[in-house]
């Protein structure tokens, strides 16, 4: 074992709990504001878009930072390890949520619970690959000499794929999902 291997692990270890840090802080800053309901004069969507979001959407920044020293191949499997975290935690989550509330429909849902599994994978997909991108993309500008261009690539990424998600999954949700109304 050569002297460079610890390091190159050490790296490693770091480039994954960097931003998995980050992602994970932003989802408990969440989850506390969402129990809150109110933190200081903040409600919690309000606490969502000015603390939350930012967090975020710093995340690939954090990535661009910590991955400048990694090889491109290993970044592309860091990005693409990360992705996949998120894609699992994004779907199971946000499949856990609407079919909780699937149960409280008076004359039943308009969508079954199975029927949500592959909606729910297709976005949580979708928003661990605009992640892995934007955090991929940013560290590529940021080894090759264009620090806060890539800062800024990786954040403008993230927020633009996050923006197209959020619309596309809230019209998703209001034509699919919801429960069945009287005639």
């Amino acid at each position: 074992m050569t002297p460079s291997r610890p390091l190159e692990r050490r790296k490693l270890v770091v480039g994954i709990a960097g931003p998995l840090s980050v992602i994970v802080l932003a989802y408990v800053l969440w989850w506390v504001s969402d129990r809150l309901l109110y933190v200081g004069p903040l409600d919690r969507a309000a606490f969502g878009w000015l603390v939350v979001m930012p967090v975020w959407l710093l995340s690939p920044a954090v990535a661009a930072l910590l991955w400048r020293g990694l090889p491109p191949g290993r970044t592309t499997v860091v990005a693409t390890a990360i992705g996949a975290v998120i894609a699992v935690a994004t779907a199971t989550l946000t499949w856990t949520s609407i079919t909780s509330e699937l149960g409280r429909c008076q004359f039943g849902p308009r969508t079954s619970a199975g029927e949500l599994v592959v909606p729910m994978a297709i976005l949580g997909l979708a928003v661990g690959a605009g992640w892995a991108a934007s955090a991929h993309v940013g560290s590529a500008i940021v080894r090759s000499g264009w620090l806060w261009r890539g800062l800024g690539a990786g954040i403008g990424l993230l927020v633009a794929s996050t923006f197209v998600l959020i619309v596309g999954a809230g019209l998703a949700f209001m034509l699919f999902t919801g429960c069945n109304r009287p005639i």
